[in-house]
């Protein structure tokens, strides 16, 4: 819309251009057009040339820095903001200029605040700008792992503009991310106190506040009140989710704890530290550094012959190009470290019999200005005197010593969590299975039960569980564990430690009585499913989909199947896609596959999606005539759908067999050393042992992988 006097002040002032600065408004008519031309240059140094004469106004430091920020000059934009903002703090547009440099900056918790701020000088009409500036800062503090601040902006942005289907879906992924326990994931909603409260006007006071984003006003009433009232819990709550609306992660931590250390239901108190836990740096204050070594190498030759004959490494099987920096040449060659050689088949079904995996090694040549060199990523400084024993064993004292970079920190739990062991070559699912359960049961109930924490003041949870002051410590960091575990995809029934331990174990909840829709996200699971209705069952299950709720999303699926009255719903048969992709072997996710494909059948509709899905369950059982099959059987029946081509091609391209550019991918040339196909651990990986599966001619071809991380299938 062209630009007219009674248009809003471009500086984001509560005036309108006639009665800002009417002076300017043919300049800004000529700005106007150089913007719709994208003349950006040109309006930057016309905009300059104002500054210079006018002096500095809001209308023209605003567009200045939405110029700078247009061109990529972030370092200008952000000292052009900051001028901004203290020339005119009354300002929306200064105050969110400011934020998103207080982001780029990685300062979230000031980014939030400054934010907030503008949207509370905005009123009743929010600047397209701020919106704007609004949800870029929304995605950056969800990187920078401020959840609740991130999703409640977001939900603030899907307020002020429901059919933003971008926001929707970052609001919707993000409640999905695996990466954020469910403790977090509940709304925080701000409680009213009982009528007859003292304190109840004030509450409400500050609630009202909270809805004109006066957040940190509202949580700093709230807190007096409960200062001066004895400490009402459902206060302490409220300012507890006010902080974290604004990333303020040790205001949160405070008033979680000083809810917990109230007089609530020790199961409320639990989640309470719990949620602390969570939002705090070394949870457990177990953390050791992660380190990277690297050696100078004087025979490069003769060390990569030393290094493929050893038969404590396996050779990195992965495209060495992914691990070249830039005009750099890639390693010449790649292996992974483990603690010992392969077992063999009679070795005993006990993770204790398998060597660990230590390190990925990377080989590289003398470059023009680096020598040749080793490196070891990854390595956690409880086994770097391991490491370097075995490397200069390996490489017959040719090692000098390591230089040692420490990469950052991990908790000692997540990295007992996430070890990764070296099987022998024809392990079956089931020999799988049963070693990821022994090594669980042995790692939680043996290892970490005896493991001294810091969190625990130095003691291990078996010398906490006998002292009372540890009464929600303790259940707080099994919660953690859990969590960890569950990240991993590691199955184990968490009760048995709390059992062990003598602590309380989570029980069976019946559902009768209870307001189902303020029942915590944690604790959905434990929900007795006969005792629910058709459509409390269906709610259930939507419900814990969207935040990726992953028990209690498989619980209420396999409820759901088995109920006639849900059997013509779509969920239910979203239910079996569920129950395929959770299954814990490629059988019993063939079973649902088959009982799904039925259920589609019979209302009449396109199976093309368990054809699609089927195809994958086929490479990886190795079975590829069945896989030649169902494609041949995908073209004839239902290559015509819409999307099914589509959605083939992103299937063959995942599997390996077609390039990004829809080309066929050719068979890499046989490598040294060959037979064994380890997956692929990435060095400096998000969590301890990650796992990348084989190149797609060694699924194709059928080979298992030789490693193994607890809770593989």
């Amino acid at each position: 819309m062209p630009i007219d006097a009674y248009s809003p002040c471009p500086g984001g002032l509560d005036k309108k251009i006639k009665f800002c600065c009417p002076d300017l408004f043919g300049e800004w008519q000529k700005i106007d057009r150089m913007l719709d031309g994208e003349q950006y240059q040109a309006c930057l140094q016309h905009v300059d040339r104002l500054i210079e004469k006018q002096g500095l106004r809001a209308c023209l430091l605003a567009t200045r820095c939405q110029l700078l920020r247009v061109m990529g000059r972030e370092e200008e934009a952000d000292r052009a903001a900051e001028t901004f903002a203290e020339k005119f703090p009354e300002s929306p547009l200064a105050m969110a200029e400011l934020a998103l440099s207080l982001a780029g900056w990685m300062r979230g918790p000031e980014a939030a605040e400054k934010i907030v701020t503008a949207l509370k000088l905005c009123g009743e009409r929010t600047p397209l700008r701020v919106y704007e500036a609004a949800n870029e800062i929304a995605r950056a503090l969800a990187v920078q792992g401020y959840f609740q601040a991130a999703r409640h902006l977001a939900a603030v942005l899907l307020d002020l503009c429901r059919d933003d289907e971008s926001v929707l879906m970052f609001y919707l992924r993000l409640n999905a991310s695996p990466l954020f326990p469910l403790l977090i994931k509940d709304p925080g909603r701000l409680e009213c106190g009982p009528e007859d409260a003292p304190w109840k006007a004030g509450c409400d006071e500050a609630i009202e506040w909270a809805k004109m984003f006066r957040w940190k006003e509202a949580a700093e009433r709230m807190a007096a009140l409960a200062a001066r009232h004895g400490d009402p819990p459902v206060l302490w709550r409220n300012v507890a989710s006010l902080c974290g609306w604004l990333a303020d992660a040790p205001g949160e931590v405070e008033a979680l704890r000083k809810y917990a250390s109230l007089d609530v239901p020790w199961e409320d108190a639990v989640e309470a530290e719990s949620l602390a836990l969570f939002l705090t740096e070394d949870p457990l204050k177990d953390s050791a550094a992660v380190l990277e070594l690297s050696y100078e190498v004087e025979d490069v030759d003769e060390l990569q012959r030393l290094l493929a004959s050893s038969p404590n490494l396996d050779p990195i099987r992965e495209d060495l190009r992914a691990y070249a920096e830039e005009d750099v040449p890639p390693p010449k060659a790649g292996f992974l470290l483990f603690s010992g050689p392969r077992p063999t088949s009679d070795t005993a079904v006990d993770p204790r019999s398998f060597p660990r995996l230590l390190a990925p090694l990377l080989l590289f040549g003398k470059q023009t200005d680096r020598p040749a060199r080793l490196e070891a990523g990854r390595v956690y400084a409880g086994d770097l005197e391991q490491v370097e024993s075995l490397l200069n064993q390996i490489a017959a004292g040719r090692l000098g010593a390591a230089h040692r970079v420490e990469q950052g920190r991990n908790s000692a739990t997540r990295e007992l969590l996430g070890r990764t062991f070296r099987v022998w070559e024809d392990a079956t699912p089931e020999q799988m299975r049963q070693v990821a359960e022994r090594y669980m049961e042995r790692t939680v109930l043996e290892i970490w039960a005896e493991m001294p924490l810091g969190y625990l003041d130095g003691k291990s949870p078996r010398q906490a569980a006998a002292d009372p002051a540890y009464r929600l410590k303790l259940p707080a960091a099994i919660a953690l564990l859990e969590f960890w575990a569950e990240q991993g995809s590691r199955r184990f029934d968490f009760n048995r430690l709390r059992s062990s331990l003598g602590l309380p174990t989570l029980d069976p909840i019946d559902p009768e009585g209870i307001c189902l829709d303020r029942l915590p996200l944690a604790r959905l699971h434990r929900l007795i499913v006969e005792k629910l209705s058709d459509e409390d069952l269906r709610q259930l299950y939507l419900r814990t989909r969207t935040v990726n709720a992953r028990k209690a999303s498989e619980k209420f699926a396999r409820a759901m199947v088995e109920r006639p009255g849900l059997a013509r719903r779509a969920e239910t048969l979203q239910a079996y896609q569920i129950l395929t992709s959770m299954a814990e072997d490629l059988d019993e996710a063939l079973g649902w596959l088959q009982r799904g494909r039925q259920a589609t059948d019979a209302l009449g509709q396109s199976n093309a999606s368990w054809d699609l899905m089927e195809l994958s369950l086929r490479v990886a059982r190795g079975e590829f005539a069945e896989f030649k099959g169902m494609v041949d059987h995908i073209g004839r029946q239902h290559a015509q759908e819409p999307g099914v081509t589509e959605r083939l091609t992103r299937l063959f391209m995942d599997l390996g067999l077609l390039n990004p550019d829809g080309t066929p991918v050719m068979p890499a040339a046989p490598q040294p050393a060959a037979a064994e196909a380890p997956a692929i651990v990435v060095p400096g990986g998000e969590e301890p042992g990650k796992l990348w599966t084989p190149e797609a001619q060694q699924r194709a071809s059928g080979s298992k992988s030789g490693l193994w991380t607890p809770g593989m299938d």
